[in-house]
């Protein structure tokens, strides 16, 4: 069987007019749907299981943090493990980041991560560009 990562490393299709979401992203924890974007192909339904590598660009000069989820909720940049914290959790709102100028290229499950949190540093003010740089595993595979 043909691994999906491979096969779609092989499908890596460039940022195509009408085909990237530039989004303002503020202080304020918001949550996105990403089912109402058709990256790559249609529309998304909750039964579509492929996967789609998604590239995101911080194009500003605030820190993003971000975080994928089955559904809605908030990040918070400020919530962390204490030093010496044990045991190591991972928070219900702890998120990854992409630095001002900053680009991040993440692999996507479409039935699982359908929403996209996203907040800046503080009361800071970024772009997030984001586009599917791949067309999705199921169709790569048929």
């Amino acid at each position: 069987m043909t691994d999906q990562a491979t096969s779609q490393s092989d499908n890596i299709v460039p940022p195509r007019l009408s085909k990237v979401c530039a989004i303002t992203v503020d202080g304020t924890s918001r949550a996105y749907d990403l089912r109402l974007l058709a990256l790559g192909v249609a529309f998304r339904t909750a039964a579509d299981n492929d996967y789609i590598y998604v590239d995101m660009v911080n194009d500003g000069a605030v820190t993003i943090y971000y975080a994928f989820s089955n559904a809605t909720g908030t990040v918070d940049d400020t919530v962390v493990n204490a030093a010496a914290a044990a045991p190591l959790v991972f928070g219900a709102t702890m998120a990854q980041s992409i630095p001002a100028g900053g680009f991040r290229s993440e692999r996507v499950q479409r039935n699982v991560d359908q929403w996209l949190m996203l907040k800046c540093a503080g009361a800071g003010t970024s772009t997030l560009r984001m586009n599917a740089s791949s067309q999705p595993s199921a169709a790569a595979l048929r």
